[in-house]
């Protein structure tokens, strides 16, 4: 999942947050900047937080008072899940290209002067 630099920075935050409240963020407690809304927005809609209740309030029709957020379990591994990815990217895209390279150039000159040879012994 692609996310932009400010909401890696914001869901820090807000995990930093929720590791002193039970995993919840009250909404007093979220950082307040301009931009911030559109990407509490984002995370949400990538299902990195979601709203909560940390006390569980329902008002009289028995429908729940939000008051804060709640992260999830993809929010919480989040940066993990990125770092491993991280990790394949560079692995599959760098080194193996790399060991390739180097085990074609070591049996090319390992067996290049036994090929000449070979060949022209056929051809002469």
């Amino acid at each position: 999942m692609e996310t932009l630099r400010k909401e890696r920075k914001t869901l820090r935050q807000l995990i930093r947050i929720a590791k002193k409240h039970n995993g919840y963020v009250p909404f007093e407690l979220v950082p307040q900047y301009p931009e911030n809304n559109y990407y509490i927005k984002k995370l949400r809609n990538e299902h990195l937080i979601v709203l909560g209740s940390m006390q569980g309030k329902t008002n009289s029709m028995g429908i729940i008072i939000y008051d804060s957020y709640y992260i999830t379990d993809d929010g919480l591994h989040f940066f993990e899940h990125r770092w491993e990815s991280f990790k394949s990217i560079l692995f599959r895209s760098i080194l193996i290209p790399i060991i390739v390279a180097f085990l074609t150039a070591l049996v090319t000159q390992h067996f290049a002067p036994w090929i000449w040879h070979s060949i022209s012994k056929m051809l002469g």
